[in-house]
């Protein structure tokens, strides 16, 4: 026998040591090695998308209103819609602004551009490895990597009264389930293969798309595809025969591989998908391990995995090629993990999911309690670093990304939101909290533990539903006029 392991990874012989060789998913059958295409001129044929379209959007000119003045934005300018042609600004001749602070995310993302991106991505990918592989070990080198999670006795109690009333959340759901006819005919999707019309995937990443624009209608539906990789954590490749097939054919479209931004985006996908890849076999291989275990990590690394966990790198490397910020791109990619976590937090307290940005955070890996005033403490911090990006980058692809999160949840058939909202309504806050902000290097200390720290927030509005700046952009825009039955909260006829 070998002498016994002490530490994990091993220093030595890590290939004997470990179950899984990272190299394995470097070569996965998807875009044919699409990273070659880079710096070439693809032949535009005939598209295996031709038969998937959006009869509903087509190329208009943008609406040139200038009272988006009032509607305040460090991101000027902003592009239009279907900006091909128009506005294809690159990382070499970009308008867009360099952004204050993010100085960690500055320093781990770079340029941005796809070396970098795999490069955080092996990072990422090795962390798993380490991570899960330590569950093999003892429980004193395991321990050093997952903590064991339990509610405190309060929480605990909360929850065994509201059971025994009958308040008992269902199981996740899936994200399968079909829009309905209505929402078909509405976008003119009738035609479309059924994995690109459930609730997961059409009000997920179909509506970030339809957020965020494309070079042209064309494109928009090819990236629309491009980001199914998402719904790989969500099995749809086990259940949709022609799930990776969509997925290929928008990573080898030419059409859209010609557009500013559009091969970055595609080579960033692939990148992307060897992580989701690795994590889902990961989590398969030791469900039966990590139930009430949440991984421990540092700072750094949390913004390293949330990158890869956002599942929507191909966002990320067609934003850094169009010459918006990075360090941006990197903060509003990691800060879709506890935007989304956050309605999770129950559940992966017991299932296979490792990693929840909330749980992974030092307040509970030290003490391995949840307490009500750390789930507060955190849910704060977190929405410090996330408040730029709603009042003052809104216009920018990636904070577009995360501002469609919230019509996902409740629409998306899998988080049950309004039953959670309605069970978790007596735990809700009294008062409005004042709006600050802090970046994610402000609001937490190296080992992931909250700080406290944060600043108020330039540009707030008066929180209001809608908030003010919606109502005088609204009262003011060309969009809306007096009487027009589409008039927004409730002045139109």
């Amino acid at each position: 026998m070998g002498k016994p392991i002490t530490e994990w990874p091993p220093k030595e012989s890590i290939d004997d040591q470990h179950p899984f060789d990272l190299t394995i998913y470097q070569n996965f059958p998807m875009g044919e090695n699409i990273s070659e295409l880079e710096g070439k001129t693809v032949e535009v044929s005939e598209s295996p998308l031709d038969a998937v379209n959006f009869t509903l959007w087509d190329d208009k000119p943008p609406i040139n209103d200038p009272n988006l003045e009032l509607f305040h934005t460090t991101s000027r300018p902003i592009p239009p819609y279907f900006w091909g042609g128009k506005f294809s600004s690159s990382k070499e001749t970009t308008v867009f602004p360099t952004h204050d602070g993010y100085e960690e995310a500055r320093e781990l993302i770079g340029d941005g551009g796809t070396e970098n991106l795999k490069k955080l991505t092996g990072k990422a990918i090795q962390y798993l490895l380490d991570t899960f592989g330590a569950m093999d070990q003892p429980e004193a080198i395991a321990s050093k990597h997952v903590a064991r999670l339990s509610l405190s006795h309060d929480l605990q109690r909360w929850r065994e009264e509201q059971h025994a009333q009958g308040r008992v959340l269902p199981s996740k759901g899936h994200g399968l389930k079909p829009v309905s006819e209505e929402v078909c005919k509405l976008w003119g999707t009738e035609n479309w293969p059924a994995a690109l019309t459930t609730h997961g995937a059409m009000f997920g990443c179909a509506n970030m798309n339809l957020f965020i624009g494309a070079y042209d209608s064309k494109a928009l539906v090819s990236n629309y595809l491009n980001d199914l990789a998402f719904y790989y954590e969500h099995g749809y490749h086990t259940v949709f025969p022609d799930f990776e097939k969509l997925l290929k054919n928008s990573l080898t479209d030419a059409h859209a591989i010609q557009t500013p931004g559009g091969l970055e985006r595609r080579i960033s996908a692939e990148i992307g998908i060897k992580y989701i890849k690795a994590k889902v076999e990961l989590e398969e291989k030791y469900k039966t391990k990590v139930g009430n275990r949440s991984a421990i990590m540092s700072r750094e690394t949390a913004q390293i995995v949330s990158l890869c966990e956002s599942s929507l790198l191909g966002v990320a490397g067609e934003a850094a090629a169009r010459g918006y910020d990075p360090a941006g791109i990197m903060a509003d990619m990691v800060f879709s993990c506890p935007a989304t976590d956050v309605v999770d937090v129950g559940c992966d307290l017991h299932n296979c999911e490792i990693m929840n940005s909330f749980l992974n955070t030092a307040d509970f890996t030290d003490t391995g309690i949840v307490t009500e005033e750390k789930l507060r403490r955190i849910y704060d911090a977190y929405s410090f670093t996330g408040a730029r990006i709603f009042v003052d980058r809104w216009a920018e692809p990636s904070a577009r990304m995360n501002a469609q999160l919230y019509k996902w949840h409740i629409l998306n058939d899998r988080h049950r939101f309004y039953r959670l909202a309605v069970l978790g309504y007596s735990k809700r806050r009294k008062t409005p909290p004042d709006q600050r902000e802090a970046d994610f290097d402000e609001a937490f200390d190296e080992r992931l533990h909250t700080t406290g720290f944060s600043r108020p927030l330039k540009s707030a509005c008066d929180g209001g539903d809608p908030c003010d700046a919606v109502k005088r952009l609204a009262e003011k825009s060309e969009l809306w006029k007096p009487g027009d039955k589409h008039a927004v909260y409730g002045q139109g006829e």
